[in-house]
């Protein structure tokens, strides 16, 4: 089960896109959530990042995964979310998942980098 949504965003084109800083989506209700993920390199890095879940299906990132590949990002595809609604785009989307919890609705949860 997800919890509650506690605040809104934008979903922004991003720079790369055909319609870059089109405002898509207005208003979509979601949760922020700090998280750290670590990768491994030639050391273990710890990166502090965050996640979005949400109702809304169409936002765009490099790529939809369960789980993170390996994989390139291009960033200048990706949407940015500006959160709350109105304020400046802050996040960038790196990828998307599909979330099915066991009874509960189908949400979404956009992995975002902190700044856009």
């Amino acid at each position: 089960m997800r919890a509650d949504y506690d605040t809104t965003c934008d979903v922004i084109d991003g720079p790369g896109t055909a319609t870059p800083g089109n405002v898509r989506h207005s208003g979509v209700q979601c949760r922020l959530v700090s998280d750290t993920i670590v990768f491994q390199r030639e050391k273990w890095l710890d990166q502090d990042a965050a996640y979005v879940t949400m109702d809304e299906a169409d936002v765009h990132a490099s790529i939809i995964a369960a789980a993170p590949p390996d994989f390139t990002i291009v960033a200048d595809d990706c949407d940015r979310l500006a959160i709350p609604s109105g304020a400046a785009a802050g996040y960038t989307v790196l990828w998307t998942e599909q979330v099915s919890p066991p009874g509960g609705a189908v949400y979404y949860r956009a992995h975002v980098r902190i700044g856009a």
